[in-house]
């Protein structure tokens, strides 16, 4: 297991958007890895982070998809996934 930290840019028209509320979310493609959510905390300009831990597979697969999800100021809400691989 390891701690990072997860940095995510949030803009809208091009521009920085301050105000929402975002989380983040991490899961293992048709593996349950447990759960592993948290809030993230406003950075400025857009900017929002997170710390996370993110848990070594047994079986040796480093496939993660990362998900945030928005809520917007104004109501509205936005998600994104992000798949990666960690590193060893």
């Amino acid at each position: 297991m390891q701690e990072l930290e997860a940095v995510v840019d949030l803009s809208r028209g091009g521009a920085p958007v301050d105000g929402a509320e975002l989380s983040l979310g991490l899961s293992m493609p048709g593996m349950y890895m447990g759960e592993s959510r948290a809030a993230m905390r406003a950075l400025g300009g857009g900017r929002y982070g997170a710390r996370v831990v993110l848990v070594r597979c047994l079986s040796g697969r480093r496939d993660w998809v990362a998900e945030v999800s928005a809520r917007l100021r104004d109501g509205s809400e936005a998600r994104a996934r992000f798949p990666f691989e960690a590193a060893e």
